[in-house]
């Protein structure tokens, strides 16, 4: 393959990825919900993670 097809197919990939993330966020904002479920989801993630940290922590000390 030479460089010249390497770096189309580069371009024709970032293209694809541009074109995906244009349909995507579009898709989002038709949503009107769509930022109090991101941050909700947000939120239970941090939630999870904190909860997880603590569980360790404290296992670790008892030992």
């Amino acid at each position: 393959m030479s460089e010249e097809d390497d770096q189309e197919n580069k371009n024709q990939t970032a293209e694809d990825i541009a074109r995906i993330m244009v349909e995507n966020m579009k898709k989002n904002m038709e949503d009107p919900d769509f930022f109090n479920k991101r941050e909700k989801i947000l939120e239970d993630v941090t939630h999870k993670v904190l909860k997880r940290r603590e569980e360790k922590l404290k296992k670790f000390k008892d030992e």
